[in-house]
């Protein structure tokens, strides 16, 4: 016994040094403030051993033995220190002698056990020649910081975002910059700033397979071009020159055959020469963009071809004066390559007749092109380029005018120049003519509406393809389209209609037929018109208002012809009717007629052979028409139209029974007809027929429902449940009820008495075993197992206890 209960102690103990080792590996950081306790440590040694006097607020002073003072360095009133959960996320010092006592950073300042998202210097010291490679953060600003030598830039495997601002010479080991994807290079001492740049290619020994230099974007400030080899790639590489450039240092760009993008610039705050244009970078067959702005740049000896460069995407020049050819200042280029997708070339002030846009970009696949704010002069020579999408020519001195070509560009800007005639309909239309005709002087020519003459449907029908039917639908009339737009429909997007006759006349072939087809025109005022395809649809009336004794009618399915309408007033309780005289342009949708002065409330509208007769209220100035005219067999109305909002009035008593009771609530569909929303407990069209909560029909034939009352009605008084169900209980004339089998309980007290008997048994075995028998049975450590004696152990009979079998039993049971 006492050696189970040692080792029940033993495991107690265990189990309690293993939830002690638990909760030290997984418990929450020891805490200052704010801050995890390594990352206070380093930023109170930072603190210390830079500022004069700590700024920050106090957390608490701790007291007894050894005093010291706690600062919260994450608090909000600072922008030096950010902190993000329990660490620091962001460090931002600029030196300033009033509240830094040294100006020297230490890498032991930056020893956080975790990469910080952003961390900016300024205006400090580095000692340490490979500080960098110690500061663990994704960004890393460094301004105007001095350097004991020059600066190596090595930073942190963990930086991605890295800008320095220096006035010192650097070396850059290219095999370091690898991880950084964003690399900026640059001095605010722009005027002084005599640094060295020293690009260091090494060979690479750091057990990866890292093939050539491949970087993603730089953006460099330096008075001499780098000498970037072919195997050095840029996604994207930003050079700015801060000096004169030299012909021969021009030769340089040559290599940079592994830059996808490339943007020079030249600083233009400087008086420097114009620069020579890089013509042989575009000598060799390499996927490039390149973006030239904001500097000078030298004549050509001859026009530039720079059809060599088979991969070219793209060229930009802004600003770039002197950028001209001869003695007429021409546009310098003479033909691009077709890979050619964007062209910018703005702002240069040339005062040059316009190039021949079609002869010089005509072979290319050019998307964009951009040729603004130049003083451009002469006319614009059409323009049919399939690729061209997008064309600026605003901000020039153009002249004359523009013929439908530009129908098929998307985007035109045209304006501030000074340009006449007449603008096409395609971009009056279906545009924004306001980039068109701003600051020009085109006539005003109003876009005329599209006219529908006629839509007919044919129908074929194909018994060799399973009785397959197709509807050709023919559409014509004028000014159906205009360049490459045309109409919408409600047809699906693949469905395309047809030209037969340009503008007039279209068709379309499906399998579905539509009883009508809306028609969206003149994409600047977005109309809409409904046409009838077939037969037998009269004219769908949605408004009348009325002033004095001019009716406008207003809905569907009507004609521009006069001669397929006549409008006509009926007189109540008679057939007689007294015409009324259509006046000019009736449409699709609106007819404006003079009727007689009669009083009346109705109105016939004929189109064709086809008629519709509505009610209207003389009292209105404008009447809803109610389009299934209320009658009582259609949903819930009451017969009655509500002119004001277009919709049936509901029944009179509302949706209510006879009994008075809220029976639902009157709603109105889409068509305007008045229905009956019904409780759980009505149901029918007014919400007069009751469900009797639909009680399984009332337990027929135990009972019925009163529909009147919504109510189940039971067969007898005993069968009292709100469903009439139940057992029906008859009186056995002894003062007790019997279930019709005799005995005086009733099945359902038998069932409840064997229910209650077990319950009873189940509760006395439990109590025996837990409590009685207990005696027999020894319990340690809260494990109960029964002690077996002799006999029962000697499975075999010889008494020795040696019976394996039950030994073996026994011990699993303890265990």
């Amino acid at each position: 016994m006492s050696n189970n209960n040692s080792n029940n102690i033993n495991y107690v103990l265990l189990v309690i040094v293993a939830l002690l080792f638990i909760n030290g590996v997984y418990s929450q950081p020891t805490l200052v403030g704010n801050l995890n306790y390594t990352d206070y440590k380093t930023v109170d040694n930072l603190v210390v051993s830079l500022f004069l006097n700590n700024p920050f607020p106090v957390l608490y002073n701790v007291k007894g033995g050894e005093k010291k003072t706690y600062y919260d360095y994450c608090s909000s009133s600072k922008s030096t220190f950010k902190c993000k959960g329990y660490q620091i996320s962001e460090i931002d010092l600029i030196y300033n002698s009033a509240i830094y006592k040294s100006n020297i950073l230490k890498k032991e300042y930056f020893n956080f056990g975790h990469t910080l998202d952003k961390i900016e210097l300024a205006l400090f010291e580095f000692r340490d020649q490979l500080l960098l490679n110690h500061i663990n953060s994704k960004k890393v600003s460094i301004s105007l910081c001095k350097y004991k030598n020059l600066l190596t830039i090595i930073p942190n495997k963990n930086t991605e975002n890295l800008f320095v601002d220096s006035n010192d010479d650097i070396e850059v080991p290219m095999s370091s910059m690898k991880k950084v994807k964003q690399f900026t290079l640059t001095s605010s001492l722009i005027r002084d700033a005599t640094k060295k740049i020293d690009y260091q290619v090494e060979q690479i020994d750091d057990g990866e397979d890292d093939g050539d230099y491949q970087f993603k974007t730089w953006n460099i400030y330096s008075k001499t071009l780098p000498d970037f080899k072919s195997y050095i790639s840029f996604e994207v590489l930003k050079l700015t020159v801060l000096s004169n450039i030299s012909t021969e240092d021009i030769e340089k760009l040559n290599s940079y055959t592994g830059v996808l993008e490339f943007e020079l610039y030249k600083y233009k705050y400087f008086d420097f020469e114009p620069i020579p244009f890089p013509s042989g970078l575009f000598d060799n067959s390499h996927d490039i963009t390149f973006f030239g702005t904001t500097f000078r740049i030298l004549k050509p000896n001859s026009l530039l071809d720079v059809s060599s460069a088979s991969t070219l995407m793209g060229l930009s020049f802004s600003n770039a004066e002197g950028f001209l050819y001869g003695e007429d200042n021409s546009f310098p280029f003479s033909k691009f390559p077709q890979t050619l997708d964007q062209f910018y070339y703005k702002n240069n002030d040339v005062a040059a007749s316009l190039p021949n846009i079609q002869n010089i970009f005509g072979n290319t696949k050019i998307r964009y092109l951009t040729l603004s704010n130049n003083r451009f002069k002469g006319q614009i020579n059409p323009i049919h380029i399939p690729t061209l999408k997008n064309l600026d020519l605003s901000n020039n001195e153009l002249n004359g005018s523009i013929g439908d070509w530009i129908c098929d560009i998307e985007t035109i800007n045209i304006e501030k120049n000074t340009l006449t005639g007449d603008i096409p309909l395609c971009k009056t239309c279906y545009g924004d003519p306001s980039s068109i005709e701003t600051d020009n002087y085109f006539d005003s020519k109003p876009c005329f509406e599209t006219i529908l003459d006629s839509l007919s449907v044919n129908i074929k029908e194909y018994k060799d393809k399973g009785n397959l039917t197709n509807y050709e639908y023919t559409v014509k009339g004028e000014g159906l389209a205009y360049g490459d737009r045309i109409f919408h429909t409600n047809f699906p997007i693949n469905s395309t209609w047809t030209e037969i006759q340009k503008g007039r006349e279209y068709k379309v072939n499906t399998t579905d037929l539509y009883e009508s087809i809306s028609f969206t025109m003149n994409a600047s005022s977005f109309i809409n018109i409904i046409l009838p395809t077939k037969q037998g649809i009269a004219p769908r009336i949605e408004s009348i208002t009325k002033k004095i004794l001019t009716f406008t009618i207003e809905g569907s399915f009507f004609s521009y012809r006069e001669s397929d309408i006549s409008v006509s007033l009926i007189e109540e309780n008679s057939t007689n009717s007294h015409g009324c005289t259509v006046q000019s342009a009736p449409t699709f949708l609106r007819i404006i007629a003079s009727c007689p002065d009669i009083k009346t409330t109705l109105i016939k509208l004929s189109v064709g052979n086809m008629s519709n007769i509505v009610s209207f209220d003389p009292t209105l100035s404008t009447s809803r028409v109610c389009r299934s005219g209320c009658l009582g067999k259609v949903g819930a109305n009451s017969g009655v139209c509500d002119f004001e909002q277009g919709v049936c009035k509901c029944p009179m008593n509302g949706c209510n029974p006879i009994s008075g009771e809220i029976g639902g609530i009157c709603f109105h569909d889409s068509q305007g007809d008045a229905y009956c929303n019904c409780t759980e407990k009505w149901s029918g069209k007014y919400c007069d027929i009751g469900t009797c909560f639909s009680l399984n029909n009332c337990s027929y034939p135990n009972g019925s429902c009163d529909k009147e009352k919504s109510k189940c009605h039971c067969s007898s008084s005993n069968f009292d449940n709100a469903d009439c169900s139940g057992t029906l209980l008859i009186p056995d004339g002894k003062g007790k009820t019997t279930d019709g089998d005799g005995d005086s309980n009733g099945g359902s007290y038998a069932a409840g008495g064997v229910f209650l008997f077990i319950v009873i048994i189940g509760a006395a075995i439990f109590i025996y075993r837990r409590y009685v028998d207990s005696s027999n049975s020894t319990t340690s450590n809260g494990v109960k197992f029964k002690v077996l004696n002799s006999k029962q152990q000697d499975g075999d009979g010889d008494g020795d206890g040696d019976d394996e079998e039950n030994f073996s039993t026994k011990k699993g049971y303890e265990e």
